[in-house]
C-alpha cells in the first residue's frame, strides 16, 4: 500500500543535519538523554539541545524528547522487575526465574497443574514482574 500523492509533502525531511546526527547517536549520547528524561522536561531539553547541537527543527526536537520521555518510562517501569534504580541509565532485561528448561522428545503425558494447558505441561512459568 502506497502513501496517496496528496501527502508525499509529509515525507520529505525536515531537517537534514539533524536527522543525520541522530543516525549517528551512540549509546553515551543515548544514556545522557535517558538521564535527563528520568530529570524532568526542562532538562531533557536541554540535553537534546546540548547532546544533539545539530537537531534543529522543533518537530524533530519534540519527536526527540517523546522518545527519551517514553524510553525512560519503559526504564523506570522496568526498575522494580530488574532490580535496578530507575535512575541508571542502562536498560536491563528481567531474567527468568530458575534454569531454561530441556527441550522434551515425547509430548507430556498429562497436563502439568503447575504450567496448565497454555503450555502443554512443558515448560515452567516465569512468575511475573511485581511492581513495588
Amino acid at each position: 500500500m502506497a502513501l496517496p500523492p496528496a501527502f508525499w509533502y509529509l515525507l520529505r525531511t525536515r531537517d537534514t543535519a539533524g536527522s543525520r546526527a541522530l543516525r549517528t547517536v551512540t549509546r553515551p549520547t543515548a544514556d545522557a538523554l535517558l538521564t535527563a528524561a528520568l530529570d524532568g522536561t526542562r532538562e531533557l531539553r536541554a540535553a537534546v539541545a546540548r547532546e544533539l547541537p545539530d537537531v534543529t527543527d522543533p518537530v524533530l526536537v519534540a519527536a526527540v524528547v517523546a522518545v527519551a520521555r517514553r524510553a525512560a518510562g519503559v526504564e523506570s517501569a522496568a526498575a522494580p522487575c530488574t532490580g535496578a534504580s530507575p535512575s541508571s541509565p542502562r536498560h536491563r532485561r528481567c531474567r527468568r526465574a530458575g534454569p531454561r528448561p530441556t527441550p522434551s522428545s515425547s509430548p507430556p503425558s498429562s497436563v502439568s497443574s503447575r504450567t496448565g494447558p497454555a503450555t502443554g505441561g512443558g515448560a515452567p512459568r516465569t512468575p511475573p514482574c511485581r511492581r513495588r
